[in-house]
C-alpha cells in the first residue's frame, strides 16, 4: 500500500489525455496483435502503421464547445481561453468530472468555475467563438436571456417566443438525451446521445 501511494504520488504517474476517437483503440489493438501474433519480421512491421493510424485517432478525439446533459441544469463551455468551464448553479461533480477528463483536463470541478458568472436565475459566460451562452435556472431570466444569448439552456420549457438562434431545453433534451455542440465558422455541429426516432429500453423516447 505504501509503494502504491508513493508510485501514485510521484510526478508524472497520472497523465490526463483527451478522450479517443471511436476507431483509435481498434487499430491500436490490431497493432499490438500484429506484433505479437506474426512470426516473421515482415508481418510484425504491419503493426506500424497500424499503430500510426491509433495514434492518430487518440490525438484526434473530436473535440466539443459546449456539453449539455439530459437534465439541463448545467453544461460545460469552451471559453475563449480555450479550457472548459462548468456553468450550473449546482453541477454534478460527477458530470463536470468527465467532460474535464474528457478534454485531458487534469483540474478539479469546483476550480472550473472561472469566467462564468452566476446569480439566482442562472449562469453566463462567452463561449470561444464569442457568442454569449445563459443557463437559465428560473423563468424570470427568459425575457433578458431570450433576447441576448445567442444560446439558452435549461432544465425548463423554454417560451415559444424565444428569440436566442439555439434553445436547448426540456423539450429539445427530451427527444435527443444529452447533446454536445461544436461550434464552427461555417454552423454548429450537434453529436446527440439519441437520435429523435429511437426508442431504447433504458432511455425511453418522449411520448408524443
Amino acid at each position: 500500500t505504501y509503494l502504491a501511494g508513493l508510485i501514485a504520488s510521484a510526478p508524472g504517474a497520472s497523465l490526463p489525455v483527451k478522450a479517443f476517437a471511436p476507431w483509435a483503440i481498434l487499430f491500436l489493438t490490431l497493432a499490438v496483435l500484429s506484433l505479437v501474433l506474426w512470426r516473421t519480421w515482415a508481418w510484425r512491421a504491419l503493426a506500424i502503421p497500424l499503430a500510426l493510424i491509433g495514434l492518430m485517432g487518440a490525438t484526434g478525439g473530436a473535440p466539443f464547445d459546449l456539453a449539455v446533459p439530459a437534465t439541463g441544469d448545467s453544461a460545460a463551455l469552451r471559453l475563449p481561453s480555450g479550457q472548459l468551464a462548468v456553468m450550473g448553479q449546482k453541477p454534478s461533480a460527477f458530470a463536470a468530472e468527465q467532460w474535464l477528463r474528457a478534454d485531458g483536463d487534469a483540474r478539479l470541478s469546483a476550480d472550473a468555475r472561472s469566467g462564468v458568472a452566476c446569480d439566482d436565475l442562472g449562469c453566463v459566460a462567452k463561449a470561444i467563438d464569442g457568442r454569449f451562452v445563459a443557463l437559465v435556472a428560473e423563468r424570470g431570466a427568459f425575457l433578458e436571456d431570450c433576447t441576448r444569448a445567442a444560446v439558452v439552456v435549461t432544465p425548463l420549457y423554454a417560451p415559444a417566443g424565444c428569440a436566442a438562434p439555439i434553445v436547448i431545453d426540456r423539450r429539445k433534451l427530451g427527444e435527443t438525451g444529452a447533446v454536445a455542440l461544436r461550434f464552427r465558422a461555417d454552423g454548429v455541429e450537434w453529436t446527440a446521445a439519441r437520435a429523435i426516432d429511437e426508442d431504447r429500453p433504458w432511455s425511453p423516447a418522449p411520448r408524443a
